[in-house]
C-alpha cells in the first residue's frame, strides 16, 4: 500500500541539497543488504554495545544504498539514519500497526482466512487457568522486576528455561493466546502483554506490528510504498522505493525480510497461512507464499524498468567447494528456486557464495551455515553485478568470554551495480 494512504504510517523522509552529483554516471556502486538484529534490549545478546556499534560503522558506511532490517523499533531507525545523514543523506521507513490491513490476504489456495473477532486470550475458563499459571512462572523467574510484572522479560532464554512447561500447557490449550503472550512480550512488559493478548482483537504480532524495515540511500528516493505480507508472530513487508540516479536514470527498491522457517517447540506454526501443515512445514508453507506474493508486487512495475530486490529471505541454496559444504541449503529451499526463477542474480558471476548466517558467530553457535541475504535483479532489464562481498563481519563488541562479537547475528551482503 502507499505510504501517504497509510493511517498508522510514519514516514521518516530526509532529504538534503547535495551538489557535484550531476555530473557522475548512472549506477549505484554499492548497493547493500542487512540484518542488524535489533530486537532485544538483552545484555545476553549485547544488544546496546551492538547498537553503538552500528551507529558507528553506518556513519563511516561506503554503501549508496543500504537495505536494512530487523530494526523493530522507530526510535532505534531514526538514529540509525541519523548516524547515517552523512554519507546516505535520504532515509525511509514506514512503520504498521496490529490492525494495518495485509494488502493481499489471501492463502496459496486463493482463500481467505477470516479475521480474528475475538482477542486471542478470551475469558474462558480453560484459557485463564493456564494464563494465570503461565504469568505467575514469567513473573517469578523472568521478570526485570523479581516478582513484579510491571517488568519485562530478562530474555526469550529465561522463558525456555523456566516456564517451557507452562507455556506449553498454554499452547494446548489456545494455541492463538500462546501465540500473543510470547510474542507480544518481546517487546511489552508481563503487565500490559497481559492486557493487550485479553483485550485487543488483532493483537498477536511483535513490535506492535510494526516491520522493522528502513532504507537508506546516497540518491534521493520518491515514490515510496509499503506492502504487508501475510505473515504469523512478526509483521513481514516490503519497503519500496523509486531511486533517482543522475543521467535521468531510476531504479525501483524492494527491501524485504521474510518469515524464518524454525523447527524449535516455543515457536510452533500457529498461523493461517502454513497450508494445514504444523512445525517448521508450516513456517515454510507461509515462506513460500511471501516469495509468491513478492514476485508478484516486483512484476506490477512497467516493464523495462530497473529494479533491486534484496533484504533476508530466510532461503539459499546449497553451495559446495569440491566435497565441502560451504553454504547450507535452508529449510525453504523451494522458495530459493522460485526466487532463482523469476529473478536475475544481484551477485557477481565470479563470486564464490559465503554463509550470512554463520556458525563461527558467537550469537549464531552450532548453526548450520546458511546464506539468507540475498540480492536479486529484475530479468529482462538493465542492471548487472560486477562484484560482490559479505560485509559487517567483524568482531567489535567484547564478549562475557572475552570473545569479540560481530554488530549482529547476521552478516551483510553488498555488490557493485552498473544500470
Amino acid at each position: 500500500m502507499r505510504a501517504r494512504r497509510q493511517a498508522h504510517a510514519l514516514t521518516l523522509l530526509f532529504f538534503c541539497a547535495c551538489s557535484g552529483q550531476d555530473d557522475q554516471v548512472a549506477r549505484l556502486d554499492a548497493i547493500e543488504t542487512w540484518n542488524a538484529g535489533l530486537a532485544y534490549a538483552d545484555d545476553s545478546v549485547y544488544y546496546w554495545q551492538r547498537r553503538a556499534a552500528i551507529l558507528d560503522a553506518l556513519a563511516r558506511t561506503s554503501a549508496d544504498l543500504l537495505c536494512v532490517q530487523d530494526v523493530w523499533r522507530a526510535a532505534d531507525r531514526e538514529a540509525l539514519s541519523e548516524a547515517a545523514r552523512a554519507r546516505l543523506p535520504y532515509s525511509v521507513s514506514v512503520a504498521s500497526a496490529l490492525d494495518t490491513p495485509v494488502d493481499d490476504p489471501s492463502a496459496t489456495d486463493g482463500s481467505i482466512p477470516p479475521a480474528p473477532s475475538a482477542p486471542p486470550c478470551p475469558p474462558e475458563a480453560e484459557t485463564l487457568s493456564a494464563m494465570n499459571v503461565a504469568h505467575v512462572c514469567i513473573t517469578d523467574h523472568c521478570s526485570s522486576t523479581p516478582g513484579d510484572d510491571s517488568g519485562s522479560i530478562v530474555s526469550t532464554r529465561c522463558l525456555r528455561q523456566n516456564c517451557t512447561p507452562e507455556l506449553l500447557a498454554l499452547l494446548e490449550i489456545n494455541p492463538r493466546c500462546f501465540s500473543c503472550a510470547r510474542m507480544t512480550s518481546i517487546a511489552t512488559n508481563i503487565s500490559e502483554t497481559r492486557r493487550i493478548c485479553e483485550n485487543e482483537v488483532d493483537a498477536g504480532l511483535a513490535f506492535g506490528g510494526d516491520n522493522g524495515l528502513l532504507l537508506l540511500s546516497r540518491w534521493p528516493l520518491q515514490d515510496v510504498t509499503l506492502t504487508l505480507l501475510p505473515s504469523t508472530n512478526i509483521r513481514r513487508a516490503i519497503l519500496g522505493a523509486r531511486v533517482d540516479l543522475p543521467g535521468g536514470r531510476s531504479a525501483r527498491v524492494h527491501c524485504t525480510a521474510l518469515s524464518a522457517p524454525v523447527s524449535a517447540t516455543d515457536l510452533p506454526y500457529t498461523g493461517a497461512y502454513g497450508g494445514g501443515q504444523q512445525g517448521v512445514n508450516g513456517w515454510i508453507a507461509e515462506n513460500e507464499l511471501q516469495v509468491t506474493k513478492l514476485v508478484a508486487r516486483v512484476e506490477r512495475a512497467a516493464a523495462g524498468e530497473g529494479a533491486v530486490v534484496l533484504g533476508d529471505f530466510q532461503t539459499g541454496a546449497e553451495y559446495k567447494r569440491g566435497a565441502d559444504v560451504v553454504v547450507a541449503a535452508a529449510p525453504a529451499y523451494r522458495s530459493i528456486a522460485q526466487l532463482e526463477a523469476a529473478f536475475a542474480p544481484g551477485v557477481a558471476r565470479d563470486w564464490r557464495p559465503e554463509c550470512t548466517h554463520c556458525p563461527e558467530n558467537p550469537l549464531t553457535p552450532g548453526t548450520p551455515p546458511y546464506r539468507f541475504a540475498q540480492i536479486f535483479l529484475r530479468r529482462g532489464a538493465p542492471g548487472a553485478a560486477i562484484q560482490t562481498e559479505r560485509t559487517f563481519t567483524e568482531g567489535v563488541v567484547r564478549g562475557n568470554a572475552d570473545e569479540l562479537i560481530p554488530r549482529s547475528f547476521d552478516y551483510g551482503l553488498r555488490s557493485q551495480l552498473r544500470f
